[in-house]
């Protein structure tokens, strides 16, 4: 390694998992998205992404533990990257390591997450200097998401796609119980699934969630269950399926998540966190 790129980086920066404290949806916009206004908390579960500087133009994504679903070209984190070259006219490449923590298609913003560490990690890689308005630009054409994680808020409200974020006070809820379900749901179709009555939900709660117990029965025979199981109020988070209740103190939610665990359900005590990115190395 020259010594250019050995001042380069490598760069690594972990990127945290979101959940909705509340969902509304309202009307469709004309480029075929809805206006929504959703409350996101960053949690403890995170991935974790690590960026190495090449000369060579070449971007390539490696991860672990390995996944070939997530190693293609139309992964996040390598649209990110192209966004941010084509937005600067930066040549350079890089070495993309990602350790996967977060479940995909799960409601928790696993994939607009790391492509938010990719834009703040290869802004730094490649000495760019963007600010961040222009980041937030580049990462609302990558996914409604990502402007949350690239601003920096533990707490904040998402309005109009999700790129207007505004900071709130710190949740009060500092421990929660993530319950991940083995249920493939995509975003579109639960949005396509939208009935008037979902619509005119008003907070708190989660307009999506009706739609996807329609589609998917199991998502809601399992709040109910794990509602009668621990006596809390069990939510979902973004688009579904992964569910979440909240504890009083961390021996709360551990007691919580073997109640759960012991129902033959896979759930982790976690707690809030005040930043969804955290730059580990520079």
């Amino acid at each position: 390694m020259s010594a250019s790129e050995h001042e380069r980086g490598p760069i690594t920066v972990r990127a945290h998992a979101k959940i909705n404290l509340f969902l509304e949806v309202f009307g469709r916009r004309p480029d075929g998205y809805h206006d929504v206004a959703t409350a996101l908390q960053a949690i403890s579960l995170a991935d974790r992404l690590v960026c190495t500087y090449r000369r060579s133009p070449h971007l390539t994504l490696s991860v672990s533990p390995p996944n070939p679903d997530l190693e293609r070209d139309d992964n996040l984190v390598l649209k990110a990257a192209r966004a941010l070259r084509a937005y600067t006219g930066v040549i350079a490449g890089a070495a993309v390591d990602l350790e996967k923590r977060i479940p995909t298609a799960a409601g928790m913003g696993g994939g607009s997450a790391d492509a938010a560490a990719a834009l703040i990690a290869l802004n730094l890689l490649w000495h760019l200097r963007l600010r961040r308005p222009e980041l937030l630009s580049i990462a609302a054409s990558l996914g409604s998401d990502v402007p949350y994680f690239v601003q920096g808020h533990g707490t904040a409200l998402c309005e109009g796609r999700g790129e207007r974020v505004t900071a709130l006070p710190p949740s009060m809820a500092r421990d929660l119980v993530l319950i991940t379900l083995p249920i493939p749901v995509t975003t579109a179709v639960i949005f396509q699934s939208l009935e008037p009555a979902d619509i005119r939900l008003r907070r708190p709660g989660n307009a999506l969630q009706a739609p996807a117990e329609r589609l998917f029965p199991k998502i809601g025979e399992a709040r109910r269950l794990l509602e009668g199981i621990t006596q809390r109020s069990v939510s979902m988070s973004g688009s579904g399926p992964t569910l979440y209740c909240l504890g009083s103190s961390p021996g709360d939610a551990e007691a919580i998540a073997v109640l759960i665990q012991n129902a033959g359900f896979q759930a982790q005590a976690l707690s809030t966190v005040s930043h969804p990115m955290v730059i580990e190395q520079r």
